[in-house]
């Protein structure tokens, strides 16, 4: 399993927000349940999802979904990045 983090530049974070929050069914629905939404502290329309363990079939069929991208567009959803990483370790010394 890996995390996925999905960086969003956005038109109005909080119209995002709604839009999002109405779309859980269809997250939970993906396998997709349990993401966690950080707003960026310098910029208030530039959020991150977290998806810690996302299962990757299932993450790349959901983000590949034609419905996906136009509910993204009607909330606002300026660009995306997506960030594919591995388990991390800690390294103190």
């Amino acid at each position: 399993m890996a995390t996925a983090i999905i960086e969003h530049w956005l038109e109005d974070y909080d119209r995002w927000l709604k839009v999002y929050t109405e779309h859980g069914p269809a997250r939970v629905a993906a396998g997709l349940a349990g993401a966690t939404v950080n707003q960026d502290v310098n910029d208030p329309n530039h959020a991150y999802v977290i998806k810690k363990d996302a299962d990757l079939a299932a993450f790349k069929a959901f983000m590949d979904h034609p419905e996906l991208k136009e509910l993204m567009q009607a909330a606002g959803v300026k660009d995306i990045r997506v960030h594919i990483i591995g388990e991390g370790s800690v390294h103190d010394g």
